[in-house]
């Protein structure tokens, strides 16, 4: 059985633009943040955070912006909940 690489769904943030002392403004430059894949009384959920009592819930938890090493049956897990594009093979 292969070991695989987990690296959960990413949004794109893009945040209005702000105001310095003196009112020069100016735009904020987008970002990638990576939303944390859990799953809690047997549902998968995906959020950019995740309280504290559903972390210590949830029976899988995948902190988003990291890559994660999973077993082969966390891969076909994910893979039937719709997370297969965000999994890769180690070689």
């Amino acid at each position: 059985m292969a070991n695989w690489l987990f690296r959960g769904p990413a949004v794109r943030l893009v945040e209005t633009p702000f105001a310095e002392p003196g009112g020069v403004t100016g735009p904020r430059m987008p970002r990638d943040v990576g939303l944390t894949v859990y799953r809690l009384a047997g549902l998968w959920r995906q959020a950019q955070y995740v309280s504290v009592s559903d972390a210590a819930a949830s029976d899988r938890l995948y902190p988003g912006g990291r890559v994660h090493t999973v077993a082969q049956a966390a891969a076909d897990e994910l893979t039937a909940a719709g997370y297969g594009a965000y999994l890769t093979v180690l070689p």
